[in-house]
């Protein structure tokens, strides 16, 4: 969650509405007038950059064209301003829900009067718009408030202060799953923002009342944006048979892909009356309110902000070093742990009992019952003996498993597919079956055309390699030698742009970067090539062999920490690192794969959300939202959580059902050299000051636990007792002063 600003001058603020990768939206209070409003604030990033002063300026000129303006359905802005590191557009607070939080509380298709009446009220506010020679850009269900009374408004000029969606992807600006209301000329960049690409909006957001799904799918941002481009989406009368024709054939025309092919602004409105007219839906004054009342009445659908109306369980987290617990409680219920496969948390460890534990909710709170076990469980290291009430915060362990406990309220809001949006069954977890099966589909057929285009440029096509990321890997033959090739499709033009951009990934030259031949594009598909690889990537051999020795993961992570000082040395600063990029020769040599390719490119070749139940595993630091945002100390983290898993097996942290979930830190992990394990938890530490400042910082740190390693083998093999490792060395925080004075951070 951003940090909000410190002081917006003549506002005082009381509550966060909204965050956004660029701009978030508080709820404030005017000083002068005691007014309260909604208080739009963008998001600054490179302060002093000429980049950041012209979005600023955009944001800003955004904002002015709207003060003049005045729309029943349009949220009125009435300030706007700038200070130092931010600025604002103080808007009308609107009360009620977005139309997105309508439709996850209905969870399905809108009743047709009211999607319908919500339509024919964003046409007259894309007429009044278009008059005033204003373009939304971002026409999409959360960007629509529905107050109580019914009224449509709409509200969040989000995207008007970006130049396009080159430059929002480059700044993580487009997730897939938000996409889905661009009209094809935006998604392209052929021409300027016009009227007919809100209209587009508008039947995108029609469809989606209507169909209770998204137009497009596909689970990368990518398979997204060339299903707008190239594909229809499905007829609305398929997903949803109750739609009359008339109202499917008026959202084909709203997005059509050639802009010419769809209505004027000015004509929108009429179409959508003309269609409740002829359904007999319009015959009221208030036919475009009444039906969102009885919706809102019906769904009890509110703000996010909003109190929950039912008294919700507690839900139980236990956060391990390997793994994440979590179970929503209610009174009554109970959760055992154990060794046998029965159990509801089963541990397969040697030291965990057949039926070791049982938590059990009561109507004072969460309470730990030791089941009898071999090993016992303990809770702040005290040993269970009668049953003890959990508070957040406390230590359990069950053997030598340990955990730390979070207890909170559950929301009881409805979980949504991460890509489509649509309510969740009790067995799904994270995305839908459809969106898994589009999903697959999509796999397969992006696979087939990246294919098809390696052998146009000469290659003979072999097995794909593992991995996770939008980069397909494949050994490949061309002229008798056999090279690994990276390939993704993004698209004629993207293909060449990043071509163009990820050169300079040629000219760089280190023992521990894998060298790259050439980057090119056929057919809307990027191919790096490099040399045959020598030996697997780092999650394969860990996966294989299982984890490295304590000298083979300082060795390895000192050749890395070295490889992306050279990078930052010539300038290139955005290098992802993870086990899946790290190549392993036999003698245990690293190379690290992808570095000096476009920032937009890596953005795009950045793992896709998850389309299973199994949790996915997470490398990245927690404040890096975008490739383009990596800075040297989220370059260590990554480093450090990728030893971490050649250490441990284990990631530092993982992505469940969207939602990040950070590990216990190394320190907690038995057997692990004390020294390594507290550097390496300084280096994924989620507060970035803590870690070491750059690569080169790490090197030094881990250059100083070789030397100490070569020296320990020249003394004496007498353990002094003081390291020796007991529970309180091994559980106690991190402290820096318990390192030797050269692992000091100082590059």
């Amino acid at each position: 969650m951003s940090r909000p600003p410190d002081e917006v001058p003549g506002y005082e603020l009381l509550g966060t509405i909204h965050e956004g990768d660029g701009a978030s939206v508080y709820r404030a209070r005017e000083r002068a007038t005691g007014r309260a409003c909604a208080l739009k604030v963008l998001r600054t990033r490179e302060a002093s950059s000429p980049a950041e002063a012209e979005r600023q300026r955009r944001f800003l000129e955004e904002g002015r064209r709207l003060l003049g303006f005045s729309h029943p359905n349009v949220v009125e802005a009435f300030d706007i301003g700038s200070s130092e590191g931010c600025a604002w557009i103080a808007q009308e607070l609107v009360e009620g829900p977005s139309l997105q939080q309508l439709l996850d509380a209905q969870g399905g298709p809108l009743p047709l009067d009211a999607a319908l009446g919500v339509a024919s009220q964003l046409g007259r506010a894309l007429e009044a718009l278009a008059q005033a020679d204003i373009v939304h850009r971002d026409i999409a269900p959360s960007n629509v408030i529905v107050s109580a009374a019914g009224v449509a408004k709409l509200c969040d000029f989000g995207a008007s202060f970006e130049s396009g969606v080159a430059e929002r992807l480059s700044h993580g600006r487009v997730p897939a799953g938000t996409v889905d209301f661009m009209s094809p000329e935006q998604v392209e960049g052929d021409a300027a923002p016009s009227p007919k690409g809100d209209v587009y909006g508008l039947g995108a957001t029609l469809y989606r009342c209507l169909a209770g799904r998204t137009p497009h799918s596909g689970s990368t941002l990518f398979a997204r944006l060339r299903s707008i481009v190239h594909d229809a989406p499905p007829d609305l009368r398929e997903l949803n048979p109750e739609v009359p024709d008339p109202v499917a054939a008026l959202v084909a025309r709203l997005m059509e892909r050639d802009p010419d092919d769809r209505p004027i602004s000015q004509d929108a409105a009429p179409f959508v009356l003309r269609a409740a007219q002829a359904l007999g839906l319009a015959r009221a004054p208030d036919w475009e309110r009444a039906p969102l009342v009885a919706l809102l009445q019906r769904t009890g659908a509110r703000a996010s902000g909003e109190e929950p109306l039912v008294e919700p369980g507690l839900v139980v987290r236990l956060r391990g070093t390997d793994r994440t617990i979590e179970r929503l409680l209610a009174v009554g219920d109970v959760m055992e742990v154990g060794r046998s496969a029965e159990s509801a948390v089963s541990l397969p460890y040697g030291w965990i009992s057949r039926r070791h534990a049982r938590l059990e909710r009561r109507p004072d709170g969460v309470w730990l019952v030791d089941l009898g076990s071999a090993n016992g469980s303990t809770v702040n290291r005290a040993r269970v003996k009668e049953p003890v009430r959990l508070q957040g915060g406390d230590l359990l362990a069950f053997g030598k498993s340990r955990f730390e406990v979070s207890i909170a309220e559950s929301s009881d809001q409805e979980r949504g597919c991460l890509l489509c949006g649509q309510a969740l069954a009790q067995d799904e977890a994270g995305v839908c079956r459809r969106c898994r099966r589009d999903a697959e589909s999509d796999v397969v057929a992006a696979e087939d055309r990246i294919v098809a285009a390696l052998q146009q440029s000469g290659f003979e096509v072999g097995p794909r390699l593992g991995g996770r990321g939008g980069l397909r890997r494949y050994t490949a033959r061309s002229r008798g030698k056999t090279y690994l090739v990276s390939a993704i499709e993004v698209g004629p033009r993207a293909a060449e742009a990043f071509a163009a951009e990820s050169q300079q990934a040629r000219e760089l030259e280190h023992p521990a970067l894998w060298p790259v031949l050439r980057v090119e594009a056929h057919r809307g598909v990027l191919f790096v090539v490099g040399p045959e690889p020598d030996g697997p990537t780092l999650e394969g051999l860990v996966d294989q062999q299982g984890p490295l020795s304590p000298a083979a993961t300082t060795r390895l992570g000192r050749e890395l920490a070295d490889a992306l000082d050279h990078a930052a040395a010539r300038g290139v600063v955005h290098a992802l690192v993870r086990p899946e990029l790290v190549l392993v020769s036999p003698d245990r040599r690293a190379r690290l794969l992808d570095v000096g390719l476009s920032p937009a490119l890596l953005e795009a070749a950045r793992a896709p959300v998850e389309t299973g139940g199994a949790p996915l595993p997470l490398y990245e630091a927690p404040e890096v939202t975008a490739a383009r945002l990596v800075t040297p100390r989220a370059q260590v983290y990554a480093l450090g959580a990728t030893l971490s898993f050649a250490l441990t097996g284990n990631p530092v942290a993982e992505l469940v059902a969207g939602e990040r979930r950070d590990l216990l830190p190394l320190t907690m992990v038995s057997g692990v050299p004390r020294q390594i394990a507290y550097l390496l938890a300084c280096a994924t530490s989620p507060d970035p000051a803590d870690r070491p400042p750059t690569p080169a910082a790490l090197r030094n740190a881990l250059d100083a636990l070789i030397a100490e390693a070569q020296e320990s083998r020249r003394r004496p093999a007498v353990v002094p007792e003081e390291d020796v490792l007991d529970e309180d060395e091994l559980t106690r925080p991190i402290e820096l002063d318990d390192l030797p004075p050269e692992i000091l951070f100082d590059p």
